[in-house]
C-alpha cells in the first residue's frame, strides 16, 4: 500500500531550533493536530548534517484526498498553528508531493 506524502522545507531562524523541532516532532502541535484523523500515517522530521538551520518534514497520509479532506475540516486550527510557526522561520516551500513506493 502507498502512502501520500507532502515533503516541506524549512528555514529556521537561529535560536529557534529548539521550539521549531518541539513544533513539528512527534510530540508537536503539528502532529496532535494531524493524529486527530485516521488517514494521518505519520511525520518524519530530518535535519540537514551541513546546514544547521535547514529541516525537511515529511508527511505521510493514506491519500491526497483524505490529507485535503482533513484540511478543509481543519483549516481554522491549521492556519492557527501555521501563523504561530512563522516567527521561527526565515523561509519554508513545500518541495512536493510523493507517493511512497514501500511503507
Amino acid at each position: 500500500m502507498s502512502s501520500y506524502v507532502i515533503a516541506w522545507e524549512f528555514l529556521v531562524k537561529p535560536g529557534s531550533e529548539g521550539d521549531f523541532e518541539h513544533m513539528y516532532g512527534g510530540g508537536g502541535e503539528w502532529c496532535k493536530l494531524f493524529k486527530t484523523s485516521n488517514a494521518y500515517v505519520g511525520t518524519k522530521l530530518i535535519k540537514d548534517c551541513f546546514r544547521a538551520n535547514r529541516y525537511i518534514t515529511l508527511d505521510y497520509w493514506l491519500s491526497k484526498g483524505d490529507y485535503d479532506d482533513f484540511k478543509q475540516t481543519v483549516s481554522g486550527e491549521y492556519q492557527s498553528i501555521d501563523a504561530r510557526c512563522k516567527s521561527m522561520t526565515e523561509a519554508e516551500a513545500c518541495l512536493g508531493t510523493f507517493l511512497s513506493v514501500e511503507d
